[in-house]
């Protein structure tokens, strides 16, 4: 389902592969069961933001279910937390994970793993809003984009930046929302 999601919406192969993409399957307890499994304890498997709690006591549930999955690296290259999108019309679209021990969104920048050589090269980084902004403009050869993980451009996203880039460009949504975040990034 995954795969052929992103074979429609034009992604394969080398982006697919550089960004990570995965597939969370359908079911409440696949990702619960297969960590428990492999020992890992309840408690640190729902502080990593991986599962919720459920209604009856001891019980936990996948938080990304029948979603698309793009992992959010940290700057060594860790997987951090994950972005979930359905693949039909159904709402929530987006479920992100929870702020953790090691996560932090207003600290971390969707594709700056990806991203940070490009950046340096240019002296540019290019900053949109979502995970497929940045999947396409890295397939359409910008390779200095990032996202900000659902959460407006923060300080720390700035001190990041000029790590790697003097020249920053926000390309937010044309919507009244993608305007004010731009108002308020700059």
């Amino acid at each position: 389902l995954g795969r052929r999601y992103l074979r429609q919406r034009g992604y394969e192969g080398e982006t697919v592969r550089a960004f990570q993409l995965g597939f969370a399957p359908e079911g409440w307890e696949n990702l619960a069961k297969h960590l428990a499994e492999k020992n890992f304890s309840k408690g640190d498997v729902h502080k990593a933001g991986l599962v919720r709690s459920g209604k009856q006591d001891n019980t936990q549930y996948d938080l990304f279910r029948n979603r698309l999955l793009f992992p959010i690296h940290d700057l060594q290259g860790r997987v951090v937390a994950f972005g979930g999108r359905v693949l039909d019309d159904s709402l929530p679209k987006y479920i992100n994970s929870p702020e953790t021990a090691v996560y932090h969104k207003g600290q971390t920048l969707y594709g700056l793993y990806q991203a940070r050589d490009a950046m340096r090269q240019n002296n540019e980084a290019l900053v949109v809003e979502g995970y497929f902004d940045v999947l396409a403009l890295h397939r359409a050869g910008f390779a200095g984009a990032v996202a900000t993980c659902g959460t407006a451009l923060t300080s720390d996203h700035a001190r990041l930046l000029k790590r790697y880039a003097d020249k920053v460009l926000l390309i937010f949504d044309e919507d009244a929302a993608g305007r004010q975040a731009t108002f308020r990034a700059m």
